[in-house]
């Protein structure tokens, strides 16, 4: 069965992303695996995505991801049970852990959301350019139209 990964990102364009990834999976009868990524503020994630110890034990990072946890089975709660396979959040570069998601759950699509990018993004590239760029599996990136 295809699996998709739909990473949440709680912006804007949220709702709309799930919304298109629940018809996607309907329609091509995949599971879903729901991801939402944390970025410790403290910098300390390694170049292989995946964080030091000291980041994922610290309080501040705890306390968000188990907040995350509860807001993320309240948009799992909207899947149709049939088509969810998982929910997670993980710690770490967004776009690394999506990257690595994608090969943990064995997804045959990452379906991430697109938006206009700050000034610093515009010059580092966004989290869905990096995951277009870097992941390797094909990679669907949505983006509202004005009557979205």
């Amino acid at each position: 069965m295809k699996r998709l990964l739909v990473c949440l990102d709680h912006s804007s364009r949220q709702s709309f992303v799930l919304r298109q990834a629940i018809a996607l999976a309907e329609q091509a009868r995949a599971e879903m695996v729901l991801l939402h990524v944390i970025e410790p503020a403290s910098g300390l994630t390694l170049p292989s995505g995946l964080t030091l110890p000291d980041a994922e034990r610290d309080p501040g990072v705890h306390e968000q991801a188990n907040n995350e946890r509860r807001e993320l089975a309240e948009l799992a709660s909207l899947v149709p049970q049939d088509r969810l396979h998982a929910y997670k959040v993980a710690v770490g570069e967004p776009w690394r852990a999506i990257c690595r998601a994608a090969q943990d759950y064995a997804v045959s699509y990452v379906i991430v959301g697109c938006h206009d990018g700050s000034l610093l993004e515009k010059a580092f590239g966004t989290t869905a350019e990096k995951v277009v760029r870097h992941c390797d599996r094909s990679v669907i990136v949505l983006r509202p139209t004005p009557r979205d």
